[in-house]
């Protein structure tokens, strides 16, 4: 047997496989699921990344809830302090002054 005769006979069985009818008919279904259908592998990429970007906004949300809480207790801890400094509130016949700083 020579090199030629080889692959003559591995020309005929690959040609033979690749036009077997169960073949064609997985090609024309991945190239099908892979670009036409609907939920192709562009649509499942741009999923994937939509996904992504509302984690990392989630874990940003958590940790302004985390700053939120610990500020609430905070003014729950000085009420009076806060009021007074953020509304000016005052006792009766108690004088306020204000005095800002210029930068």
């Amino acid at each position: 047997m020579n090199i030629k005769s080889i692959l003559d006979k591995f020309k005929w069985r690959s040609t033979k496989v690749w036009l077997n009818k169960y073949t064609i008919a997985m090609v024309a279904f991945l190239i099908w699921v892979l670009f036409f259908d609907k939920y192709n592998v562009n649509s499942h990429r741009y999923l994937n990344q939509k996904v992504e970007k509302l984690q990392e906004d989630q874990l940003s949300y958590q940790a302004k809830i985390v700053e939120t809480r610990e500020q609430l207790k905070h003014i729950d801890l000085y009420k009076e302090k806060y009021a007074r400094e953020r509304y000016y509130m005052h006792k009766p016949n108690e004088e306020i002054v204000v005095i800002k700083k210029e930068e």
